[in-house]
């Protein structure tokens, strides 16, 4: 929607028929009013259609229309915001498409499947070790915690080692 040039206060006031006075007692209830933002000194400048709007949501007020009734009417009338919201969220929706694509963000179901493995894995491997009891109980006897320890450090590095392997082309790896 194109925006109609502003108009003064004194132009406006004429060409709806009232007086300064009644225009600054509109003022005080909010009747919109612009100044240019580089020059604040400059005189106070009304756009046509924000005041129509305003004075359109005062006629509906003084007809008994209450404010959430007069909100849900202009979300309806507003196709400026409408539009605007959707080019937001087509850009939005291309951001992510490009994030996704360039493997800076990754879907959550992935980094699921992907944890889902790694505890598994590493859950079995460390189950696994517990087949080594008859095997670390003859070294805890033989040769005390000495000779233990390097055994069950070597079948948990081992362990490690099987999930520090795993690269299977999918999931979060692709992303890296």
């Amino acid at each position: 929607m194109k925006r109609i040039n502003p108009v003064s206060r004194n132009r406006f006031a004429s060409l709806v028929g009232i007086t300064m006075y009644e225009l600054s007692k509109w003022e005080a209830e909010g009747f919109p009013t612009r100044r240019n933002e580089t020059m604040p000194t400059s005189p106070a400048e009304i756009y046509m259609s924000d005041a129509m709007d305003w004075w359109a949501k005062r006629v509906l007020k003084d007809a008994g229309v209450s404010e959430d009734e007069i909100e849900e009417k202009n979300k309806v009338l507003d196709f400026d915001k409408e539009r605007a919201r959707q080019v937001k969220e087509a850009a939005d929706k291309l951001a992510l498409e490009n994030a996704l694509t360039k493997g800076i963000v990754v879907y959550k179901k992935e980094i699921k499947k992907e944890l889902e493995y790694t505890f598994s894995t590493l859950r079995d491997r460390v189950m696994a070790i517990a087949s080594y009891a008859p095997m670390f109980a003859d070294a805890a006897l033989t040769g005390g915690v000495a000779k233990l320890k390097p055994l069950l450090r070597s079948q948990l590095v081992q362990a490690l080692e099987v999930l520090s392997q795993k690269n299977d082309g999918g999931g979060i790896d692709k992303a890296a």
